[in-house]
């Protein structure tokens, strides 16, 4: 699995933004509160200018980890005021 995650964190730095959404999108699909492939996802959905994809995905995370600085930020950024989670 972190082979995978790093594979799609390779093509995702390489531009790969569609491929690597999709990979991550099963990752996620097959567990459901990996971390690592939650943000891997946003990421990818954020540079593709997918907030509606990118914001289920960040509220899970904050959900998981209410201490996840990250995923508060980019929801916060997201909304333009501080997220409710």
């Amino acid at each position: 699995r972190a082979e995978r995650l790093g594979a799609l964190s390779r093509l995702a730095e390489a531009g790969r933004l569609v491929e690597a959404l999709g990979g991550f999108a099963r990752l996620v699909s097959e567990d459901p509160n990996d971390r690592r492939a939650l943000l891997g996802a946003a990421h990818c959905a954020l540079a593709l200018g997918r907030d509606d994809l990118a914001r289920p995905l960040l509220e899970r995370l904050a959900r998981i980890d209410p201490n996840d600085t990250a995923a508060r930020a980019a929801l916060e950024a997201l909304a333009g005021a501080p997220a409710e989670v």
